[in-house]
Order: structure tokens, then sequence, then C-alpha cells
């Protein structure tokens, strides 16, 4: 009577051959000539076994597949976050940048959007902090570049003169004044 281990061997070594040789119905009735062989109560185990074995490589590949599936879900869904955030890093930046050109345009007297759009591209952030690490060295820069941007917004309308030559009123009472607002 061969031993559990040599029954073991021997169905290994059929299988191992069959897909070598083409052959596979010859080597599992090898298999089963030789479990047959073996007493009534250890073929009911093998057999019992195998069923439960074949289960397990059946459930282990469906948690791997479900396993497997989530990995990509988790995947696909940190993709997105990254994305979104990324996004709204880039958004925030340019509202910073926008702010802290229109502040530093409203000291030089200069056009907040036109400055912006001039300086947009030359800017740098801090990765940490997000803050512009180069706005006085950009601003000095297109001072020097492009002086028509520092212009005044409003140049005064009027005579060459500025009015000049208009007498200024030493003093005025409130009808005066009045008078003055509505002929303008």
């Amino acid at each position: 009577m061969p031993d559990a281990g040599a029954v073991e061997m021997s169905e290994g070594a059929a299988m191992t051959a069959a897909p070598e040789s083409g052959a596979a119905e010859p080597a599992v009735q090898a298999a089963a000539e030789t479990i047959d062989a073996l007493p009534e109560p250890w073929q009911r185990e093998i057999r019992k076994l195998r069923r439960e074995n074949a289960e397990a490589r059946k459930s282990l590949q469906a948690h791997e597949d479900a396993k497997k599936s989530e990995i990509e879900r988790v995947t696909e869904e940190r993709d997105r976050t990254a994305a979104a955030l990324a996004g709204r890093e880039q958004l925030l930046r340019a509202v910073t940048a926008r702010y802290e050109v229109a502040r530093a345009a409203a000291q030089l007297g200069a056009d907040p959007e036109v400055l912006y759009r001039y300086l947009r591209d030359d800017l740098k952030f801090d990765e940490e902090t997000g803050e512009i690490t180069n706005l006085p060295r950009a601003l000095e820069a297109a001072r020097t570049q492009a002086p028509a941007l520092f212009a005044p917004a409003n140049p005064p309308i009027g005579r060459a003169d500025a009015g000049a030559s208009t007498p200024v009123p030493t003093s005025m009472d409130m009808n005066a004044f009045l008078r003055r607002q509505r002929r303008r």
C-alpha cells in the first residue's frame, strides 16, 4: 500500500507531465487509478480536500480580483483628487497673484489688470506657502522694460497749462462752491 506522500508525488508528476505531452486525460486517469488503489476513507478525504482546494482557489481568485478592482478604484479616485487639488492650487495661485499685483499697482499708479497680464508668466511661487517670491523684482523689471504701464490711469483733461492760468479763489462760500460745481 503506497503512503500519502507517494500518492501526492505521483499525482503532481502526472499533472506536470500532462500539459507538456498534450494528453491531459491519461494523466488524470493515472491519478484516478492511483487514488482508486487507496482505501475508501482516504479516497473520500482526498476528494474532499481536492474540492476544498478548488473552492479555495476560486475564492482566492475572486478575492484577488475584488482586491485588484478595489486598488484600481482607489487609484482612480486618488488621481481624480490629485487633479482637482492641482486645479484648485492653480486657481488659488492665480487669485493670489491678481490680488498682490493689484495692491502693488494701486501703490505704483498702474492699471492692475494690464500689470497682472504683463507679469503673470514671470511670477514664481513658494511651493510650501504658495506666496509670490519675486513680485518686487518683477515689478522693477516691468518698470524698466515697460514704463508706459506705470503712467497715470487718468491723465488730466483740459488745457495744456492744466489750469495754471485760472486764478485760485482765496475764499469761497458755500453758494459759490455749489454754483461752480453745477457748471462743470
